[in-house]
């Protein structure tokens, strides 16, 4: 569970440093999208959370594809994690000419708000009752972050604790 995150911040720091090349290239954004749901199916299974998804018929940018399903992984797979027994994950994507937006809505634990000044940070992860059994290395959330800004995109979270969190990923389309 844990070898996908630090093998991708290998992969993203050599991007950073000029080591790995980007492959940016015209990429069927909901083709992605569907691949990392499927993955994280049997999980949402085993927890009876129902994944609901409202995307576009085709959504084609350049992106590199290895960093898209990096993001929606790290999104799609929190909001299982995180979420109760029962609950429910949307999944929207929306664009218009100038960007995509990207939302992923759980009905979860959610984050409390001294929580969320650190939560894209090295190592971050909400110590508390709810989450003791979650694994996971605190690294998800602050690699997505380098790379949403990596394309001068933006991510926002709302969250209330015992409701659930909302993330919004906002990507200008590479031109």
């Amino acid at each position: 569970d844990n070898l996908p995150w630090l093998e991708f911040r290998r992969v993203l720091f050599r991007s950073e440093s000029g080591a790995r090349t980007r492959n940016i290239a015209n990429t069927d954004i909901v083709q992605i999208a569907q691949m990392c749901i499927d993955g994280v199916l049997p999980l949402a299974n085993q927890k009876n959370v129902l994944i609901n998804k409202q995307f576009p018929k085709n959504l084609v940018a350049k992106v590199d594809p290895l960093e898209i399903e990096m993001i929606f992984n790290n999104l799609i797979s929190n909001a299982v994690k995180y979420n109760r027994e029962k609950g429910i994950v949307d999944f929207i994507i929306k664009n218009d000419d100038e960007q995509m937006i990207f939302v992923v809505k759980d009905t979860g634990i959610g984050i409390k708000d001294d929580d969320k000044a650190n939560l894209f940070q090295e190592f971050m992860r909400a110590k508390n009752d709810k989450t003791r059994k979650i694994s996971g290395t605190g690294l998800g959330l602050s690699i997505m972050k380098k790379v949403i800004e990596l394309y001068h995109g933006t991510i926002d979270v709302e969250s209330q604790p015992d409701v659930g969190t909302t993330f919004t990923v906002v990507m200008p389309f590479y031109k």
